[in-house]
């Protein structure tokens, strides 16, 4: 089986080095033609822009000569969050199928006008939304799509933490709906997954205690439907935080919860 030749444009996302290192792990599937450097950017980014290593050995190219890369089959596109659609159009442009880290950026329109492209040329769009293949996860979807549940009436989601530096938290501070922008994001993509697109909105962005009114790092969102209602909670100063992060789906037929999302020491969930 042939690689597929893939390139990264940027390495200023938080998820920048983690998606280089899944493209190395598996040479016998991807041939990296080369990597952008964004460093220079002035948009909101938070990431260690001294650690290289893992684009180590590979060709530092500008944005237009790695889209011009001869034979160039697929892009990862990892800028910060305000640059991912602006890059991604062009990519699109260019005929690219490609892997987006998330959000999906600012402005909604432009969002749209990415997607629908994508779906109009034919061209996969994956984006870097980890839960959508998390089995658990796969299945919790599946339980609200063929009824199992019943009519949903309720989700509680939470993707909290209690770690970042002075320099995390700054970097939520530029962030317009700051850490649900950032993390809750995570979980709107299910709800919407699960029930659509909400009748209402009400996000409610406030500052953890110690903090000052800038940095809304302690947030909800309520999502509402005709006959149910979504709270999703992302707060960067819950003690334990990541191994509390959960999902609750209430139905007329039953409950499913699934706690903790993910877990990172081996063990099953």
């Amino acid at each position: 089986m042939s690689t597929l030749r893939i390139g990264q444009i940027g390495i200023c996302h938080e998820h920048a080095s983690g998606a280089m290192n899944a493209l190395r792990r598996r040479p016998d599937l991807f041939e990296v033609v080369g990597v952008v450097d964004d460093r220079a950017t002035t948009t909101a980014a938070h990431v260690r822009r001294d650690d290289l290593r893992p684009y180590e050995g590979l060709a530092w190219l500008s944005e237009e000569a790695i889209l011009a890369t001869p034979g160039l089959q697929a892009v990862v596109v990892e800028t910060p969050n305000a640059d991912l659609v602006p890059t991604a159009l062009r990519c699109l442009a260019r005929g690219l199928p490609m892997h987006m880290d998330k959000p999906g950026g600012e402005d909604l329109e432009l969002f749209r006008r990415l997607r629908l492209g994508c779906e109009t040329r034919g061209l996969p769009f994956q984006m870097g939304y980890m839960f959508r293949a998390n089995p658990a996860i796969q299945w919790c979807l599946e339980a609200v799509r063929s009824g199992w549940l019943g009519e949903i009436f309720e989700v509680q989601g939470s993707m909290s933490h209690n770690y970042g530096d002075d320099a995390y938290h700054d970097y939520i501070g530029r962030l317009p709906g700051g850490l649900m922008f950032n993390l809750g994001c995570h979980i709107i993509d299910l709800v919407v997954a699960m029930l659509g697109r909400p009748a209402g909105v009400t996000p409610i962005l406030k500052s953890a205690p110690g903090f000052p009114d800038a940095i809304r790092n302690h947030c909800l969102a309520i999502l509402e439907y005709p006959y149910a209602t979504a709270t999703v909670r992302s707060c960067s100063l819950e003690v334990d935080g990541l191994p509390r992060r959960r999902l609750r789906i209430c139905g007329t037929n039953g409950t499913a919860e699934l706690a903790p999302l993910e877990r990172f020491d081996g063990r099953p969930l």
